[in-house]
């Protein structure tokens, strides 16, 4: 068993330039959740909290290109963080990954080996059906395996999908808030510090 931590951890999915502002992925109209973040960032940094943000920095010749259009490469801007969280970096922990799900990325995998396990998991970002659900249902899946007494939370506010023909964005956010529930990932409206 790990080390265990009575802090919460905010983990930051794909707040990226590359699916909120600019790109064939990018929605603007998830750029909602990018103020409501700020907030949380800022609630984590007062506390000394850890922040990591999982930021898509794929390869050229990415797999995940033979399912999505090619987007977010190493290095270009559409994988930079967004500007207005890019003031918090002095406390973000940047961690790349190649996949939709950002618990298997080797970056991720080596910071967690050397962190405890928290006893809270904020997780915010985009996309919610995607990247926030693999990612959320992941890591609770090892928590459980487990057996620590952690929460994975995952808040409407601060989370959101795209919205384009076949994928509605009302629907799928449903859908996924609706699947992590019922695994057991807590979903609130919103959530503060007071609250974890």
């Amino acid at each position: 068993m790990k080390e265990t931590s009575p802090q919460s951890c905010l983990v930051i999915v794909d707040v990226i330039n590359g699916f909120i502002k600019e790109g064939p992925m990018a929605d603007q109209s998830i750029a909602h959740i990018i103020k409501p973040i700020e907030e949380i960032i800022k609630d984590f940094k007062s506390k000394g909290y850890p922040i990591i943000a999982l930021c898509d920095a794929h390869e050229k010749d990415s797999r995940e290109f033979s399912a999505f259009l090619p987007h977010c490469i190493a290095g270009s801007h559409e994988s930079e963080l967004v500007d207005e969280l890019k003031v918090y970096e002095d406390v973000i922990v940047r961690l790349n990954k190649n996949s939709i799900n950002g618990f298997l990325a080797p970056e991720f995998i080596a910071w967690f080996k050397d962190q405890p396990i928290y006893k809270n998991y904020v997780v915010v970002g985009c996309v919610t059906d995607i990247c926030v659900l693999n990612f959320a249902s992941t890591l609770l899946a090892y928590l459980h395996e487990h057996n620590y007494e952690s929460n994975v939370i995952v808040t409407t506010d601060t989370s959101d999908t795209f919205h384009i023909e076949n994928h509605n964005k009302a629907i799928f956010n449903e859908m996924a808030y609706t699947l992590m529930k019922q695994l057991g990932v807590l979903v609130y409206d919103h959530v503060t510090l007071e609250q974890c």
